[in-house]
């Protein structure tokens, strides 16, 4: 998947109008000499082969020399521009895990704003890739990242609620505590009184 793909270019030598009756194509026993070192801004010559095949038409018999070139595309540059800034960004957006609970704008910032960045990353990269029809590699990767980011987000939600559960459940039992307290004060009270009375 691109851009950890290859590619291969076949070239199909045959005659138009002249059959093995009067021409004859053959590979040498070394098909293909290269002059100097193949060098692509964007892909490395990483091998070929040769075939040869005759094929039979109404006319005749024909020859056909076929030889595959096959290249690897360089990816450095997908590496730096797209996969190492936006894991960049996912391990930023993880942060906030080291946050205070109660901390929560800080941290609801670090979340939106990674996911921000990596939306605008996602659209950089775009610019620069070939429109296909096919899901590339860098797709799914992006895809991938933007789904940790929103489960960063998620978890924020979920840790925030519990924390709220958590401070209302202090609070109830501090409430239903002081009511106890008020309870049995008047028990105190009452008890009291009534010893004075009874006696």
């Amino acid at each position: 998947m691109f851009p950890f793909d290859s590619l291969s270019c076949e070239i199909v030598l045959e005659s138009y109008s002249f059959n093995t009756d009067e021409v004859r194509l053959q590979w040498h026993d070394v098909p293909i000499t290269m002059m100097e070192k193949v060098e692509l801004p964007d892909f490395d010559l990483i091998g070929w082969s040769t075939d040869h095949q005759r094929l039979e038409y109404p006319n005749g018999i024909w020859d056909r020399a076929k030889v595959k070139f096959t290249f690897a595309r360089r990816y450095g540059f997908y590496l730096f521009q797209s996969y190492f800034p936006t894991s960049l960004t996912v391990i930023s957006s993880w942060v906030g895990f080291f946050f205070d609970v109660r901390s929560v704008s800080a941290r609801i910032t670090l979340g939106v704003s990674s996911l921000l960045a990596l939306t605008f990353q996602f659209g950089n990269v775009l610019r620069h890739l070939p429109r296909v029809s096919y899901i590339k590699c860098l797709d799914v990767w992006m895809l991938f990242s933007v789904i940790f980011i929103f489960c960063t987000l998620v978890e924020l939600a979920i840790v925030c609620q519990l924390n709220r559960w958590e401070r209302e459940r202090q609070i109830g039992s501090k409430v239903l505590g002081h009511w106890l307290n008020q309870i049995r004060l008047v028990a105190f009270i009452f008890s009291s009184t009534y010893e004075i009375y009874y006696i």
